[in-house]
């Protein structure tokens, strides 16, 4: 029997050690394509409701705010522009356009459906809501509801 030990060369290059480099790569990649936090699928989280008044505070702050909830193809920005201006002096008048996370804004808000607008007065207490479409007409009635503008 030979128990000689083969040359460096022949110990590199049989075809076991070859497997075991291989198999040990494809263990790496699927282990790391795996990996949950190299995943990119973070949800965007949806701001609160105190995030998103504290946000709109500035000089009008005293002002009562009023938030329209809308999905971006339903048309109300050019409602909501017009009663910006026109109700500046009143209350101030936000619009947040819900794109891919709608269902986090509903559950912010504690809406069952967009649009929506809700008022809130100075301390962030939601005085009024209304679910509907947003016109014009709604948007004045809500804003008769601020305290200041009774």
């Amino acid at each position: 029997m030979n128990f000689s030990r083969p040359e460096l060369k022949q110990r590199l290059l049989s075809p076991r050690i070859v497997i075991y480099v291989v198999l040990l790569l494809v263990a790496a990649w699927w282990i790391n394509r795996l990996d949950k936090t190299r995943q990119n699928t973070t949800i965007p989280q949806a701001p609160s409701s105190e995030e998103i008044l504290s946000a709109t505070s500035g000089d009008e702050s005293h002002l009562p705010l009023m938030v329209v909830i809308s999905l971006p193809d339903e048309g109300v920005r050019e409602v909501v522009a017009e009663s910006q201006s026109r109700y500046s002096d009143v209350c101030r008048i936000v619009l947040l356009s819900t794109g891919t996370d709608a269902d986090g804004v509903k559950e912010v808000f504690q809406v069952k459906e967009l649009p929506v607008a809700l008022l809130f007065d100075n301390e962030n207490q939601e005085l009024a809501r209304m679910q509907g479409a947003i016109t014009d007409e709604l948007l004045s009635e809500l804003v008769g509801k601020c305290p200041k503008y009774e």
